[in-house]
């Protein structure tokens, strides 16, 4: 598919044409009534009251960034105890606890606010984070998609805010639009729905003809590194780049058995201090970039700042230096300036977002993946076999008539999918 082709991808993923997730259309059917209720309750939040925002995966990026928004928008807002810790409770909890044992030791109390992220409305932690606050007789808030699933049962029913969409990029797209929103009314002193609109407009200013022509040069620049068996580096700091390269990383493949889209972490945050008290703040994705020894074979996204630094700069050299494609996320290439400053972590989230729902189905297609009725044994608490179950899983299955002999297995949240592929392909069992 060439970058045109995926133009008309994005185009429908955004709702300027018919046939896609059309992602404004569910940013347009907000519902206000129970989000009026959530930016009520904030507005009259108790001095020294906390606020408190969790998620998994997707949403737990959400709930860092809206905390950091809430922040800067002058509240005492976080996510719960320590993330750094969370493994730590894992270990001499379980996974299902963190959230509500995180709250436990930050001493959760009924003049605070959690604020539970879910797509699904399912996740087991913050199902039982929910129940505790609700419990304390802290204000609770539900924010996910779809019906809602269990989440909307432990709250109270005008604190179940839910996006009208069935796509979970969508949905986490839609739920941070609502609560910046919230917050931005409450930062410049406009109704709710004023700042709905201002930020609408915001979007639709971004989605004009150079934007829509240089997504598609990006998934066709993601799609022919791929092919040449290279990397795509996405060379940004922050939230948004970090969910950005793990969409790419799971979300883009989702269902498909390939090696994924190869996309490193240039830099963790003990290198981020390395670099920036060893060499300086502006080498910290250059210094990054450079131990992987980018070639012509890669691709890359370099995100512009404001901020007068040279990371952008130091990384366009290295590209330069070695070949390698790249488009830069600001002024010169697919241009977010649209939005205000605040909300560019956004609207990074939700190009990546976008990014994946497009490239997955590309990958879907071209795998020829189809979904199995049948559902193997899983280990308890686990949605996936290893290499030699799948392996078994597989012979029997087309012992079976199950999947013919060129198709193999591929696992997604407990379901299970046959794929295929007429070119040959890096398989990759996890």
């Amino acid at each position: 598919m060439d970058s045109e082709a995926f133009t008309e991808e994005f185009k429908k993923h955004f709702g300027e044409i018919q046939g896609g997730a059309n992602l404004k259309q569910a940013l347009e059917n907000l519902p206000l009534a129970d989000l009026l209720n959530l930016h009520d309750s904030i507005s009259k939040i108790k001095e020294g009251s906390r606020i408190f925002f969790l998620g998994n995966g997707g949403s737990f990026d959400n709930a860092r960034f809206l905390a950091s928004v809430a922040r800067e928008s002058g509240f005492n807002a976080k996510t719960p105890w320590h993330e750094v810790d969370y493994d730590s409770l894992v270990q001499k909890e379980s996974y299902a606890e963190i959230f509500s044992e995180a709250l436990k030791k930050d001493n959760l109390n009924s003049s605070d606010i959690v604020i539970g992220l879910s797509g699904s409305g399912n996740s087991t932690n913050v199902l039982k984070a929910l129940s505790y606050a609700v419990a304390i007789g802290a204000e609770t808030f539900a924010v996910g998609g779809r019906d809602g699933g269990i989440m909307r049962t432990v709250v109270e029913k005008d604190h179940c805010i839910l996006a009208a969409h069935d796509c979970m990029e969508v949905i986490e797209d839609t739920n941070n639009f609502m609560i910046l929103s919230v917050f931005n009314s409450l930062k410049e002193e406009v109704s709710l729905t004023s700042s709905v609109l201002n930020i609408l407009k915001q979007f639709q200013e971004f989605l004009n003809g150079n934007n829509f022509q240089k997504l598609g040069e990006i998934a066709a620049g993601i799609v022919g590194a791929y092919k040449r068996k290279g990397r795509t580096f996405v060379l940004g700091a922050g939230i948004g780049c970090n969910h950005f390269r793990a969409d790419l990383s799971r979300g883009a493949t989702d269902t498909v058995p390939i090696n994924g889209l190869n996309v490193p972490e240039v830099y963790t945050t003990n290198s981020y201090m390395a670099t920036a008290n060893d060499d300086g703040s502006d080498f910290i994705l250059a210094s990054g970039l450079s131990n992987f020894q980018p070639s012509d074979s890669d691709f890359a996204l370099v995100f512009e700042n404001e901020s007068g630094n040279n990371r952008a700069e130091y990384c366009k050299e290295l590209l330069e230096s070695k070949e390698v494609q790249y488009i830069s996320v600001g002024p010169n290439g697919l241009d977010i300036s649209s939005f205000d400053k605040d909300l560019r972590s956004f609207a990074v989230t939700m190009v990546g977002h976008s990014c994946s729902i497009v490239l997955n189905k590309y990958f879907k297609e071209s795998f020829k993946v189809r979904e199995l009725s049948q559902t193997p044994g899983f280990s308890e608490g686990q949605k996936k076999l290893g290499i030699k179950e799948t392996s078994e899983l597989e012979e029997k299955y087309k012992s079976a008539g199950l999947i013919t002999a060129n198709e193999v297995l591929s696992f997604s949240h407990g379901k299970v999918f046959a794929v295929s592929s007429s070119e040959p392909f890096e398989r990759n069992f996890f």
